[in-house]
Formats: C-alpha cells, structure tokens, sequence
C-alpha cells in the first residue's frame, strides 16, 4: 500500500531553518494502531501524529518505537497544520486528555500538563559549550541535556538524547522543554539542537504553554 505522508518543521528560528520534522497523515481513524506504527517506522522521523478526524482534532502520536500518549513537537505541528489546512483549532484530543490549542500562520501554542508525556531525565551542565560536547550515546536514554546561555533572561542551551524512543537524538523536543520550564518554574527560551527554536511558560498546577514557530514541509510517499 502506498501511503501520502505530509511533513512540517517545528520550531524552526526566525529565518525558517532547522526545527523537527513532523510526519502527517489526515483521516486516519480506520488505521489501527499496528498500522501507524509501520508507517511511523517507515518515515523515520522521530514522531508522526495521525490525525484521525480533523474536524475535532482527534490525534495519534507515534515514534518508531512505539505509540505515546501525549508529546510537544506533533501537538504544536498538528495545531499548525490543521489551520493551514482551513480547520479551526481550539483543542487536541490525544489519548492522554484534551490539550488547548492555538495557531496562525507563523506558528502554534498548546497547552498540556508537562508530565502527560514519557519522564524526562533533565540533566544540568556548567555550560553551553559541556552541552554540546556532550555524547549521544547509550542504550535506552530519554535524557535532556541543558545549560543556561543567559540565566537572567531565561535562555537556555539543549540537547534531547531520546535512544528508548527510536531515535538517537532528537533535533527539537517539546515535551522535555515542557519538563524543564515546570521543573524551574519560569518561562525559558531554549535553543536546541542545530539552531531550533522553543519557548515554554508555566501556567500554574504542572501545566505548561509550549510555542514555536513552524513552517510547512515537503509531502513523501511511501510503500507498508
């Protein structure tokens, strides 16, 4: 069967470059679940949301690994995508509860109580420069890696070795920037990976709002 997959990057920097590809797939409810793990394999993105009815923002997130219940970087691009797409977006509903959305044409906001998703390990560094030198490697991580690039501004340096999920290293990564402003308790700016984008503001009781800006990316095809 060959399958239609639409793409975007999430938490690209103002120029439009880096961010996370995210893999789309639109009306999916008569996949089951085996199925868009075989396509979420295939792509090889580190996650791929299926969006099973549009209309209510009915969503399924998968990595390569497995299906998670609830996760940053596809809720912000689903949000996005969906407004693109001509569907107005209040909420999500992912099989970890109800996220309140929001999006334009630059980008999109989701709000999530940080702990919905897979625990982060947050791991401090001295500075940005440890941050950057530090390995990837290892067997099962689900590791953030961060230091601060101006501690009274709230920006910060990081890096998400994500091994346990089906990927070595993960270029932006919501939920873990999600993780870290809830364990600070302050909004933060963070730039991960290459030159990605995140901005993370505490709401109060665990939840979060988790912001960037996204940019549409090239459709693909392929064979399951």
């Amino acid at each position: 069967m060959n399958i239609k997959i639409d793409t975007v990057q999430v938490f690209v920097d103002s120029a439009g470059e880096h961010g996370n590809t995210l893999g789309i797939l639109s009306e999916t409810s008569t996949l089951s679940d085996s199925e868009c793990l075989q396509i979420a394999r295939g792509t090889a993105f580190s996650e791929t949301v299926f969006i099973d009815d549009p209309a209510t923002g009915s969503i399924r997130i998968f990595t390569p690994a497995r299906q998670i219940d609830f996760a940053g970087h596809p809720t912000v691009g689903a949000a996005w995508f969906l407004q693109h797409s001509g569907f107005s977006v209040s909420e999500l509903h992912t099989p970890a509860g109800i996220v309140t959305a929001s999006a334009n044409s630059d980008g999109a906001s989701v709000q999530a109580p940080a702990r919905w998703s897979t625990p982060w390990v947050l791991l401090p560094h001295p500075t940005p420069a440890d941050v950057d030198a530090a390995s990837s490697e290892g067997a099962n991580r689900h590791d953030y890696a961060w230091a601060w690039i101006d501690q009274q501004a709230g920006c910060v340096r990081a890096r998400a070795f994500t091994s346990a999920s089906g990927t070595v290293e993960d270029e932006a990564t919501g939920s873990a920037a999600m993780w870290l402003a809830d364990s600070l308790i302050r909004p933060l700016e963070i730039r991960q990976g290459l030159g990605s984008i995140l901005s993370v503001v505490p709401q109060g009781a665990g939840v979060v709002e988790l912001s960037g800006q996204v940019r549409l990316g090239t459709s693909l095809s392929i064979q399951i």
